[in-house]
């Protein structure tokens, strides 16, 4: 038979500050923090630890604080006296903040839903001892509260709700006393699909996880690569742009893919020596390529300056001597005219 949730939160506020109690709070202690197994079942609510508090109010419109997991990240404000230890939730009261229990990673299975309790927060006022004191209850423990201090808990029920993607939101159930002033136990219900039951993930898992993402990248780096060398390099227009998924084509892609880290590489300077070759403007790399290309440069140069017998060395200036000999007189004899025998000046030819 399932507890009444006013019993729990009696019970809950009822205990000492260093007291272990009912099968509700059963620590196994080889489960990781905020995961539970049950029944082939595996449940995680880390992803409910948050960098910013979740926010929720009361029906006066006092302001809830609370973290799951973790401590709470808001600074609080006069903080009741007593409190030890991490404060997983506090609410904002009219003389001060009032921690609702400490942080607690050990999650329950309790009535088909999971759930987490929070313990030794603010020791609770005058008022919520008397309370408790008179409630009708056979609990021993809630008969002796008026001689046992109390100290601020919670009851948070997690539940299953796979139309809520994100993480949800917490909602305050039920508080005792109702009053805020006195309230010192809470119940809270919180709908997220964290809390639904998920597949462990192991070793194997992780790696197969790993494998397919990086499929999906090289696919993806692939496809936009031979697109791109398609149109731009291949000048290819319509669907021949598209990219093929042929091994040759995949061939292509890795030698042009080197190719351009080959590139970068020189371009940046991590080849040997690299350097520009100021003839053919083209890198270069080492120093006995540095030479060879010098070498080359001077005979160009040489080349384009006519060199040995040519043009320049024919004759320095068109009125000078000639460096074959002394340059024809214009009145020598027909033996050193310079056309050619049976030519006239004129260029006709004699028979």
């Amino acid at each position: 038979m399932a507890i009444p949730t006013f019993l729990v939160l009696i019970l809950l506020v009822s205990l000492p500050a260093n007291a272990i109690y009912s099968p509700i709070h059963k620590r196994d202690d080889t489960e990781k923090p905020c995961t539970l197994h049950h029944e082939d079942n595996y449940y995680d609510l880390n992803p409910l630890k948050a960098s910013k508090d979740y926010q929720f109010q009361t029906d006066s419109g006092h302001d809830f604080f609370l973290n799951v997991c973790k401590p709470v990240v808001s600074d609080n404000w006069n903080l009741r006296e007593g409190t030890a230890g991490d404060v997983a939730g506090f609410v904002r009261k009219d003389h001060g903040d009032f921690s609702i229990g400490q942080v607690n990673t050990t999650l329950t299975m309790h009535s088909n839903a999971l759930t987490l309790s929070l313990t030794n927060g603010s020791p609770c006022s005058a008022s919520s001892f008397a309370r408790t004191a008179n409630s009708p209850s056979a609990n021993p423990r809630v008969t002796r509260a008026a001689d046992a201090p109390m100290y601020g808990s919670s009851f948070i029920r997690f539940i299953c709700d796979t139309r809520v993607y994100g993480a949800g939101t917490p909602e305050l159930i039920a508080q005792f006393p109702r009053e805020d002033d006195s309230a010192c136990g809470f119940d809270i219900e919180w709908r997220t699909h964290f809390a639904c039951p998920k597949g462990e993930r192991g070793i194997i898992g992780g790696i197969l996880v790993f494998l397919v993402i990086a499929t999906l990248l090289l696919l993806t780096t692939y496809t936009l690569l031979s697109t791109l060398y398609n149109r731009f390099v291949l000048r290819l227009r319509g669907p021949d742009s598209l990219p093929s998924y042929t091994p040759a084509h995949a061939r292509e892609m890795a030698g042009v893919l080197v190719d351009l880290v080959k590139d970068a590489c020189e371009h940046i300077g991590l080849g040997s020596g690299a350097d520009v070759n100021p003839a053919s403007h083209h890198w270069s790399a080492g120093a006995g390529e540095d030479d060879e290309g010098d070498d080359e440069v001077d005979r160009e140069v040489e080349a384009m300056m006519g060199g040995a017998g040519g043009y320049v060395n024919e004759r320095e200036d068109e009125g000078d001597v000639w460096r074959g000999g002394d340059r024809p007189s214009p009145n020598s004899n027909s033996n050193s005219s310079p056309h050619p025998e049976g030519v006239s000046g004129e260029g006709t030819v004699r028979l």
